[in-house]
């Protein structure tokens, strides 16, 4: 009896010690899985739209990260405006105070101004949240347009001109030109110019 109870206390060691072994492989692989999923860049590329939000986010200092909203304006088939996309960026939080500080700055005049921005990014597998908020890292920062990019005229004559029957649409006319205004889905305003097709 004294044997057996001998080989039960061997086996049960045996048994944390290999559960031991596994759990700390598995972490290592996971852990290493992420992190090479932090460093891993997945794509490059560029959006152009208007910057409409810029926050610090974040619970404690050093993890705080900047974060972007830009409204990028896309285009259907036939030309015609479908309304603005969300692009969601951010700040590398792993790039010095210095450079950092400096790309929310240019944010937060792009913000201010309303210019049309060009922002070069670099996507990540996934990031850390202690690096960003969202996968897509800004890079640099372009002002494209010197101007607005809606018209500040005082002297813009807007003209209702009443729903388009069966489409649920209201036409206004605006300087001269004809556009429809319609509520889509979800709520959003769409406009869309209405041209002579000749």
């Amino acid at each position: 009896m004294g044997i057996w109870y001998g080989s039960s206390q061997y086996d049960r060691s045996n048994n944390r010690i290999g559960w031991t072994v596994i759990v700390g492989l598995a972490s290592l692989l996971i852990g290493g899985c992420w992190s090479t999923t932090n460093k891993w860049e997945y794509s490059v590329g560029a959006k152009v739209g208007v910057i409409n939000k810029v926050s610090h986010k974040g619970l404690v200092g050093a993890t705080k990260t900047w974060e972007a909203e830009m409204a990028a304006e896309g285009l259907v088939s036939d030309g015609q405006s479908s309304g603005a996309n969300l692009f969601n960026c951010s700040i590398d939080n792993y790039w010095p105070k210095k450079k950092q500080d400096e790309l929310a700055r240019q944010l937060e005049e792009a913000r201010d101004s309303g210019k049309k921005v060009k922002i070069n990014y670099t996507e990540m597998l996934k990031t850390f949240p202690t690096r960003s908020g969202s996968d897509h890292l800004i890079q640099s920062i372009e002002v494209l347009s010197n101007t607005r990019n809606y018209r500040e005229t005082s002297s813009t004559q807007v003209e209702r001109t009443g729903a388009v029957e069966g489409k649920g649409n209201l036409a206004v006319t605006l300087d001269g030109r004809s556009y429809n205004l319609k509520h889509d889905i979800s709520g959003k305003l769409r406009v869309s110019e209405t041209r002579e097709v000749q």
